[in-house]
């Protein structure tokens, strides 16, 4: 855990966060960044789920009530169940556009936390890349330095870790023996996309 500032009053601020699922190469990460893209906080380790959600928690309330957008794929629903019981003001929803059937519109329905799928993970990615190199935002974390040099486009063209996903569907051998970590790079994509006030929307079909 890394606080690299005092939180200002007259500051908004927002928090992205990826959560372990408990595989050995998996870590709990998040980021704390001003709107202006300047990072305050930054964590990555392993702890309970209900620890993290705790931290988190903590960590926003000192931040002026940050928005808090927990990944809420997998395990990442029980951080996200746990801060919305705990009442915390401003947790990120995302929308879930229903398409039911003898319906002509599609229904709106919001969940809470960042939903990732296939596409928008992309998004989130190349968003982040983009300012890094565009020096629009100010990194100060070791942890993103050290996963950002394994991380790469596979031979499906797909963002990824170093020997994370295999690509044995496209006929092509992974020769990675080594599995390498980006749980502080998804982390700090997802808090880079909201503190920009983009919204996460899902599409569900028929």
């Amino acid at each position: 855990y890394l606080q690299f500032t005092e939180p200002d009053l007259n500051t908004e601020y927002f928090i992205g966060a990826d959560v372990a699922t408990g595989r050995a190469s998996d870590y709990s990460s998040f980021t704390c960044m001003d709107k202006c893209g300047e990072e305050q906080v930054v964590y990555k380790g392993r702890m309970p789920v209900d620890k993290y959600a705790r931290l988190l928690g903590d960590t926003g309330t000192l931040y002026n009530n940050a928005v808090i957008a927990p990944e809420s794929n997998d395990v990442g629903l029980a951080v996200t169940s746990f801060l919305q019981t705990e009442g915390y003001p401003k947790l990120y929803y995302y929308q879930k556009m229903v398409r039911k059937k003898g319906k002509s519109r599609p229904e709106v329905d919001k969940s809470p936390g960042w939903l990732t799928t296939n596409k928008n993970r992309s998004v989130i990615i190349d968003g982040l890349e983009n300012d890094v190199r565009n020096e629009v935002v100010t990194i100060k974390d070791p942890f993103f330095v050290h996963e950002a040099y394994t991380f790469i486009y596979d031979s499906l063209g797909r963002p990824v870790a170093m020997g994370k996903h295999k690509t044995n569907s496209a006929g092509v051998e992974d020769l990675e023996t080594e599995v390498y970590a980006d749980d502080d790079i998804m982390g700090k994509a997802i808090c880079n996309h909201i503190r920009k006030g983009k919204t996460n929307i899902i599409v569900t079909p028929k």
